[in-house]
């Protein structure tokens, strides 16, 4: 499923979209990342002229937003799942790291059907930059 995560609160905006799907899995494959003992995350072939963004990103930003959600995700699996990043696509100039946490978050909201909020954000003028409200692991 593609999720497109989309900001607009001043002249410019950032947009992600991110092409994932959940696949069952008895054995995870030896370059899965493991979230926890039944979710795992596969990031498939990044070009990065095309997406943007680093593998190391992408690893990092949905790996948190599952994180997050884990709680209410678990309700939901039936087996073993790992979470496959096909594509990520965000433009250079309109895209910040943190736009990848809030596509994987609206893709799991959407697939799930989560009572969850997206994060909240803002637009620093002084800074002209946006802000996400995205809280660590020990926040939670």
């Amino acid at each position: 499923m593609i999720y497109k995560y989309i900001v607009l609160k001043t002249s410019w905006g950032i947009v992600v979209s991110l092409d994932m799907e959940e696949i069952p899995t008895i054995s995870p494959l030896p370059a899965d990342i493991k979230i926890n003992e039944q979710i795992y995350l596969r990031i498939g072939e990044i070009n990065k002229e095309e997406t943007h963004a680093r593998w190391e990103e992408i690893e990092k930003w949905v790996s948190l937003a599952i994180k997050h959600a884990v709680d209410d995700i678990i309700p939901h699996l039936t087996t073993n799942v790992c979470f496959y990043v096909k594509h990520v696509d965000m433009h250079i100039l309109h895209s910040t790291e943190e736009g990848i946490y809030c596509a994987a978050r609206g893709w799991l909201i959407k697939y799930y059907g989560l009572n969850m909020e997206q994060v909240p954000v803002h637009y620093d003028k002084a800074a002209n930059k946006y802000i996400f409200d995205i809280p660590t692991t020990e926040q939670l």
